[in-house]
């Protein structure tokens, strides 16, 4: 397990020092890209979880042939099956006779990859903030550490009123979070066909004793079918009917059961945090009424807002500075 946390423990860090952070960053670019790569290191550890098919058949089709046949097609269960009583009336819930009706799980073979690529893509609206900022603030706490705290002054006396698109550059990242998480809501429900959706209410109804049939073992079946063809010893076409064992849906149930819960949690707090910092950036405490004056004392009414990073732009750009001392504000004020 520990050569599988190895890869995440760099991203875990804190973003660069000098760059305006938050909770909504950090809940997108730490935690859940974290937590998709996890889930997408764990699908491949073959250590942990065997092979990730396995058929039985009783003709002399070679094991391997046929499990990489059924691995490359899909597997299927029958949808009736599943409210069939286990073991009397079939072997294994959705597994029947009759192959009529037929339900593929096309999705199990490209879980790891899909899980990736979602994880790199949360990452994305940092990185582009990271692009947009330019290191102002790296510069700025560069400053600070060698101890040019005048310099950081007649920086932001020089540029009063001019770091708005700095601020509105966070904003439109900050919205990118939000965005992403409902497209990637999107995408997960089309890449399970249709049934990611209502997976967690239905499991809620099922946990309830409102369903009968368990939501997670009719999306992600421990037991599948697969049909193989081939020409008998006549030339006639023959079809053998195979019964595949997938052991990485006890996995799979999991992580996407997981995700969509956090995607509905990490949805409302994104949208909460966005709003937050876009009213309160759009204080009436904003630069325009809020002057710089001789030592940066705020006017009446916003004592404490250099102490607020979201109050203003300037705010803004001083929530990325660190003390040098507890309790010490890095820009005096005035008296």
């Amino acid at each position: 397990m520990l050569s599988i946390a190895d890869p995440l423990k760099k991203i875990l860090k804190p973003g660069p020092q000098g760059r305006p952070d938050s909770l909504a960053f950090r809940l997108h670019r730490q935690i859940t890209m974290v937590g998709l790569l996890a889930g997408s290191l764990l699908v491949t550890s073959r250590q942990y979880f065997g092979d990730p098919i396995k058929c039985i058949q009783r003709d002399d089709v070679p094991p391997a042939l046929l499990e990489t046949y059924c691995w490359v097609y899909a597997t299927f269960t029958v949808p009736s099956a599943f409210e069939l009583q286990v073991g009397v009336q079939v072997p294994q819930p959705g597994v029947d006779r009759s192959n009529d009706e037929r339900a593929y799980h096309q999705y199990y073979q490209w879980v790891a990859i899909v899980l990736a690529l979602q994880g790199l893509v949360f990452y994305l609206p940092w990185a582009i903030w990271g692009g947009l900022e330019h290191g102002l603030l790296s510069s700025l706490v560069s400053r600070q550490k060698h101890g040019k705290e005048a310099s950081i002054v007649d920086y932001l006396r020089l540029h009063q009123g001019a770091h708005q698109s700095y601020f509105w550059n966070y904003l439109i990242c900050e919205s990118l979070n939000f965005i992403n998480v409902l497209v990637q809501f999107q995408i997960t429900n089309v890449f399970l066909d249709g049934s990611f959706t209502p997976l967690g209410s239905n499991y809620i109804s099922y946990i309830r004793g409102n369903l009968e049939v368990d939501p997670l073992l009719r999306l992600f079946p421990r037991m599948s079918k697969c049909i193989f063809h081939r020409f008998g010893s006549s030339g006639d076409v023959q079809k053998l009917d195979a019964l595949c064992i997938l052991p990485l849906n006890i996995l799979h149930e999991k992580i996407y059961i997981a995700l969509w819960f956090w995607y509905i949690l990490l949805a409302v707090l994104s949208a909460f945090l966005l709003a937050y910092h876009c009213v309160s950036g759009c204080h009436t405490c904003s630069e325009r009424d809020a002057p710089m004056q001789e030592g940066f004392s705020p006017p009446s009414g916003c004592q404490d807002g250099y102490n607020r990073p979201w109050t203003t732009t300037r705010g803004l750009v001083l929530a990325g500075i660190p003390r040098q001392q507890p309790g010490r504000p890095l820009l005096p004020r005035g008296g």
